[in-house]
């Protein structure tokens, strides 16, 4: 049982981030939908390495350089899984009309005007307001925001069929969807921001009714969700954790 657990737990590694994982770990259809449970774990984990980078660099870099190199990091170690599913969500929405425009948009791997827009709001948006935010407080809001913003797309993927009428990953991942794998999920997302900082959690649950309102626009434009959807998800709700906080804070 523990075994198979930790299994799970690196194969939503292995799907979320470039970080190797060992070769016993395999791959299965089935394992990667269990494995959804661990996504705000990964998040944790995204999270931490980006305030670990933070911190190191505050000792020889000023606070909004080493706030950089932090969220540089992130991407790196996702290979800009994330940014990439919004940058085709901001094509899609933007510039399809009808349903099948939207998908195909998304499908198409060249990113376009609302794409590259989109792509440098969301990085500003990040920088500018982690930079507002004291020194101090920086690293806990940095792992509790990609914590949560993975809980908010295992929310939307709970909640929102799946869009295409071909199978895809995303579509796997929602496979055996249980309500125990949402659970688990919540604790693992919203336990640690009590737990580090307490004022947190009000940011957290804000950023989730950010990914409630999103799921709604997904099912009116699309009728559900896309992985590239969820992409957009995790960008949109992380953000929307640190404007959350920062109001809050103020």
């Amino acid at each position: 049982m523990i075994t198979h657990q930790i299994r799970l737990i690196f194969t939503a590694v292995m799907f979320l981030t470039r970080i190797p994982v060992p070769a016993w770990v395999g791959y299965s259809d089935a394992q990667l939908s269990q494995s959804v449970r661990y996504f705000p774990l990964v998040g944790l984990l995204v999270g931490a390495l980006a305030a670990l980078v933070y911190l190191l660099a505050a000792i020889a870099f000023p606070h909004p350089v080493a706030i950089f190199l932090g969220v540089i990091v992130t991407v790196i170690v996702t290979g800009a899984l994330h940014e990439d599913g919004l940058a085709d969500t901001c094509d899609g929405f933007g510039g399809g009309r009808s349903r099948d425009d939207v998908l195909r948009i998304m499908k198409d791997s060249h990113i376009g005007a609302y794409g590259a827009i989109g792509l440098m709001l969301i990085v500003g948006i990040k920088i500018v307001t982690l930079c507002s935010l004291a020194p101090n407080l920086v690293p806990c809001v940095l792992i509790i925001g990609h914590a949560v913003s993975r809980l908010a797309a295992v929310v939307v993927m709970f909640a929102t069929p799946y869009a295409r009428r071909s199978n895809g990953k995303a579509n796997a991942l929602a496979a055996g969807f249980s309500s125990s794998t949402l659970l688990i999920s919540a604790v693992l997302g919203l336990m640690p921001a009590l737990l580090m900082e307490h004022t947190l959690f009000p940011a957290a649950i804000l950023a989730l009714l950010v990914a409630v309102v999103l799921r709604k626009y997904f099912l009116h434009r699309i009728g559900g969700y896309t992985g590239d959807c969820l992409g957009a998800t995790q960008q949109i709700t992380e953000v929307a954790l640190y404007l959350s906080f920062l109001a809050i804070a103020r």
